[in-house]
């Protein structure tokens, strides 16, 4: 009987769980890793192509030192003081290219691109990004996330 009575307790714990919150805060895959931007557009043509899988998709800058976000300039504070704001752009799968606002940034290293929820039924084969400055980054990736998740 105490064996049931705790296989019971673990399942309905398992259940809970899946209904209750059990799925991941953001899905994030990786676009590029290490990499700097120019001037010059950075062409990246996906494998498999991106697709919005929650109310809220994004690309995210991930800058290596010793670059940091800069909330009130919305941008990127280089080393020497200057500003300068990336440039992020989708390309969906008939060639229509969606130019990326920045949103926000998850502390000081993390710069936020989106266009909400204007991005949601299509699916985007090409990302392309540049900057004024040069710029290193850890990597890009694609993240969906719910906004409930995060307020």
């Amino acid at each position: 009987m105490y064996g049931v009575t705790l296989f019971l307790s673990c399942l309905t714990l398992l259940v809970s769980l899946e209904v209750c919150g059990g799925r991941q805060r953001f899905l994030d895959r990786t676009i590029k890793g290490d990499t700097t931007l120019t001037q010059q557009w950075t062409e990246i043509v996906l494998k498999t192509p991106l697709k919005p899988e929650r109310d809220v998709q994004a690309v995210m800058l991930y800058l290596a030192e010793p670059y940091e976000a800069d909330l009130e300039m919305n941008g990127v504070r280089l080393p020497d003081g200057l500003f300068v704001k990336p440039e992020v752009q989708l390309v969906d799968m008939a060639g229509n290219t969606y130019t990326l606002e920045y949103y926000g940034l998850f502390g000081r290293k993390l710069i936020i691109f989106t266009l909400r929820d204007q991005l949601i039924g299509r699916e985007y084969r090409m990302v392309r990004v540049r900057s004024e400055k040069s710029i290193r980054l850890k990597e890009i990736f694609w993240r969906c996330y719910y906004t409930k998740d995060i307020d």
